[in-house]
């Protein structure tokens, strides 16, 4: 592996997986209401925020739980992505986040995005955002795995495509699917839990699956690479 030279130091580049949704931009809100939005066209009320996340946020077989039955659930994604691609105006990236990967990126580190999102609806994030996905050498989504995360088949691609060691590469997201992808893989992991995110995901449900670290800004990564 080529080394580059940074502060009169060799220094081994890193490879280091990016998640997408609640990490390097604010969507969680804007998915949570898009569906919110689906599951009342399909009649389903009464529904909390804790449920939608623990079954539809963590499954793509998920909506079944809450009442879509099998023969619809293609169609409620369907209407999900739509609705969440309506929304794009609103989505936003989190602080810090095209500082550290520019800083990660011109010191050298392979840079990577591992995302369930689909490409489609990335592409359009990125349009809106106005946001080069040059940032990125290898990006993998959704349509690109046969099993997304948790699943670690979309870190084992990233990692055979850079050729990486295992000791050198570190995933970090905002949710369990990270940790577990990665604790699978055997690679590094950086659970990112900013305060926003709170209202989201429970900070002792994460805590369990030992992340290898925890930050909550993405400056801090600065802290774990360098």
């Amino acid at each position: 592996m080529l080394k580059y030279t940074m502060n009169s130091q060799n220094i081994e580049p890193k490879t280091i997986i990016f998640d997408w949704d609640g990490t390097l931009v604010h969507t969680l809100d804007d998915w949570m209401i898009s569906i919110l939005t689906v599951l009342q066209h399909f009649g389903i009320t009464n529904v909390s925020q804790k449920q939608i996340i623990d079954n539809i946020f963590a499954h793509e077989v998920g909506p079944l739980n809450l009442g879509i039955q099998k023969q619809d659930l293609a169609k409620f994604w369907q209407m999900s992505q739509k609705e969440f691609e309506a929304n794009l105006d609103k989505v936003y990236f989190h602080e810090g986040a095209k500082e550290i990967l520019r800083t990660l990126k011109n010191a050298g580190h392979q840079l990577a995005l591992l995302t369930r999102t689909s490409k489609s609806t990335l592409k359009k994030a990125f349009q809106v955002l106005e946001f080069d996905r040059n940032h990125f050498e290898i990006i993998v989504t959704g349509n690109d795995v046969t099993h997304p995360k948790p699943h670690p088949e979309g870190v084992f691609t990233i990692i055979d495509y850079f050729r990486s060691e295992k000791m050198d590469t570190f995933i970090i997201g905002d949710s369990s699917h990270e940790i577990e992808a990665g604790k699978a893989a055997g690679i590094q992991t950086i659970n990112f839990y900013p305060s926003h995110n709170e209202a989201f995901y429970d900070h002792f449900d994460l805590k369990v699956l030992q992340p290898d670290f925890t930050i909550t800004k993405l400056e801090e990564m600065k802290n774990i690479i360098f």
